[in-house]
């Protein structure tokens, strides 16, 4: 994927109404908290709130936007991820 795909695919996940899908954008999946979870975890939870068991979008870029909406820090268990939850799981 050039940077020119990640940024398109990033630019309809943040909005995805904005050209005309029905997918939820990521501040409708999750939401901030305190308990830091793992990258590959928040991305399967996406994958299973999508009700996919594979993703259409490629795992560097979901990293990539999240990375740009929640900033990264390191959970207790030693993985890097985000402070946040599925909204309504």
């Amino acid at each position: 994927m050039t940077q020119e795909d990640i940024e398109a695919v990033i630019a309809v996940l943040l909005d995805p109404k904005a050209y005309n899908l029905e997918l939820p954008a990521l501040s409708e999946v999750f939401e901030a908290c305190e308990e830091v979870t793992a990258k590959h975890l928040v991305y399967a939870q996406y994958l299973i709130k999508m009700d996919r068991a594979e993703s259409q979008i490629p795992k560097l870029c979901f990293y990539i936007m999240m990375d740009r909406i929640y900033t990264p820090s390191k959970g207790a268990d030693g993985y890097l991820g985000y402070a946040v939850k599925l909204i309504n799981p």
